[in-house]
């Protein structure tokens, strides 16, 4: 996890420097101490994140990793019964979407996803687990340092099972601590089979 914290910092770094007025950046070091992490691995974590080929504008985010599949879970209610959904949260960001979280209730029901640390968001992909089909409202909200959880978009309208709501900012978020999706409106218990981050 070191190594990808790392390059997600240097990437947040440099896209925030932009905002200065920064247009090429340098690392330089004298002989630097064992285990120094360098650029030299070909599609290691640093070179995906700061090599020129994999983002050619150094000043929007490039997507690293799916920050969902490394967060901690929570949930408003968990069903305990005995089908793929009876897990708890942390299905529905277990890489599968054949595996899913259930609440094993109705609205109002939430899901919480705390990152490992604060991250470059640049977008949002939720895989429905709902029957029957239906009309919903889904709020997507972000955390940051300060605690407070703003609102980042909302999904109004007809929904059914494995299909794929997606968002993206305008700009990438920057320092996202945790993702919570807030459903107030379902004609089915709530649930997702996939969260991605």
């Amino acid at each position: 996890v070191g190594i990808e914290r790392a390059a997600d910092s240097l990437q947040q770094w440099q896209v925030e420097s932009c905002a200065f007025g920064f247009t090429g950046w340098s690392l330089w070091t004298w002989d630097g101490p064992p285990g120094y992490w360098n650029l030299t691995p070909i599609g290691g974590p640093l070179d995906k994140v700061l090599s020129p080929v994999s983002r050619p504008d150094p000043c929007e985010a490039g997507p690293i990793q799916d920050l969902a599949s490394g967060a901690t879970a929570a949930a408003s209610s968990t069903w305990t019964g005995s089908s793929p959904g009876s897990g708890g949260p942390a299905l529905a960001v277990d890489g599968s979407v054949f595996t899913f979280w259930n609440s094993g209730a109705f609205p109002p029901q939430w899901i919480e996803l705390q990152l490992p640390h604060p991250s470059i968001v640049g977008g949002i992909r939720l895989v429905v687990n709902q029957s029957p089909a239906g009309q919903t409202v889904h709020r997507v909200y972000t955390k940051t340092h300060n605690g407070q959880f703003l609102l980042a978009t909302e999904f109004n309208g007809t929904t059914q099972d494995f299909q794929v709501l997606t968002w993206t900012p305008y700009v990438p978020l920057i320092g996202i601590e945790s993702v919570r999706v807030d459903t107030v409106t379902s004609p089915s218990w709530v649930g997702w089979r996939e969260i991605e981050i």
